[in-house]
């Protein structure tokens, strides 16, 4: 009897573990979200898209998961205040979630719906960081440079841009009745390529934009500060592709954005980005199929100097 009771109890652990154990191994298997921990601009565009575009729930989970446990310690504060209730939008919109904030895919497919999903969106991503950053009152334009990974790691996203996208730049900042801007540029934000490169192509930019007589200062601050920085900025200029400074932009005044082309580059072949209602140029950067190696900044300069 003792025994036909110990069999009966073994099946029912078996019936109840084994489902279990199944369930287990295949929340496991799902690929982890692709967010870096410094990586604002990414992961801001993963927390807007997941929760604009009715994902399945055990996905956002891992999403907030991977924020409660990024450094440094100001971005765990920042993410644990952020709101992760559903909105409900009209625009169905689809899209690598890590890349949201690009109007192509990696192989140059343009995603459906791209501008209207982030002008429905402009709004919600403004409160959000009005209630959220610092408060900061900035004077001048900021202008924001990426170098740290890219362009050294040849990421179809990000480029360096040409001397002729820089002049039209200028001009625009111009126009809108500026003549000095702060450069914002840390490769401490995200520190896989720190090397004297990144200051060569600085002060590169910086010499054109003198130049055309805009003088200028710098900025390194804190991540948060930074982001905070070029959002309440009176006027933001994407120098090169980043998806940090257009998660900013994309929360601003259309009129108070400018941006290089943010297309992709695939195969050899670049897909100009035209989806936009603020201020982007319509030239091509350098093209990494153009580029042996990044860090030989003499090779590249001069190719940098050559007109689209």
């Amino acid at each position: 009897m003792v025994k036909k009771l110990r069999s009966k109890w073994r099946y029912i652990l078996y019936i109840i573990l084994i489902p279990c154990i199944v369930v287990l191994i295949c929340y496991e298997s799902i690929p982890a979200p692709r967010i870096h921990s410094s990586s604002l601009g990414n992961n801001l565009s993963s927390y807007f898209y997941y929760r604009a575009s009715g994902l399945q729930d055990i996905l956002i989970s891992r999403v907030k998961h991977s924020f409660k446990i990024t450094e440094p310690k100001e971005l765990r504060k920042f993410y644990s205040k952020l709101d992760w209730q559903r909105i409900n939008f009209a625009v169905p919109y689809h899209s690598a979630h890590y890349s949201a904030w690009s109007v192509y895919d990696r192989v140059g497919r343009e995603k459906l719906n791209y501008l209207e999903f982030w002008q429905q969106l402009r709004p919600v991503i403004a409160a959000t960081y009005q209630d959220n950053l610092p408060q900061l009152q900035v004077r001048n334009p900021v202008v924001h440079f990426r170098c740290s990974d890219a362009p050294f790691v040849k990421l179809e996203y990000y480029h360096l841009v040409k001397r002729d996208t820089v002049e039209w730049i200028a001009a625009k900042i111009k126009d809108k009745g500026f003549d000095h801007v702060t450069i914002l540029s840390c490769d401490q934000h995200k520190k896989r390529h720190k090397n004297l490169a990144c200051q060569q192509y600085m002060q590169y930019y910086v010499g054109i934009l003198y130049e055309q007589g805009i003088s200028v200062d710098y900025q390194c601050e804190s991540v948060l500060h930074d982001f905070a920085s070029m959002f309440y900025s009176p006027l933001l200029v994407s120098l090169n592709p980043s998806s940090f400074s257009f998660m900013a932009g994309v929360a601003k005044d259309p009129n108070e954005y400018i941006s290089c082309n943010m297309g992709v580059e695939y195969a050899g072949n670049y897909y100009l980005q035209t989806q936009v209602d603020w201020l982007i140029d319509s030239r091509e950067p350098l093209l990494h199929a153009q580029v042996d190696d990044y860090n030989d900044v003499d090779a590249v300069i001069p190719q940098l100097d050559m007109l689209n």
